[in-house]
């Protein structure tokens, strides 16, 4: 998996993004909510994030 950009297809970006959704969440001790887990789907729609992209900007929008 790599850690910059988003996958080509539509199958692999979900399973880029769950996958970084499972990481946030062990990394600040908690479930996100459906609602959570939306609002980071937009922030970082369209914006090419990697994994790690997306790791880094769920823990600074939901850890404490």
């Amino acid at each position: 998996m790599s850690s910059r950009g988003t996958p080509g297809n539509n199958k692999a970006q979900n399973k880029q993004f769950a996958g970084a959704v499972g990481e946030i969440e062990r990394l600040i001790g908690r479930r996100l909510s459906q609602d959570e887990i939306r609002s980071l789907h937009d922030a970082i729609s369209g914006q090419d994030y990697g994994y790690l992209d997306i790791v880094e900007e769920g823990v600074e929008m939901f850890g404490s």
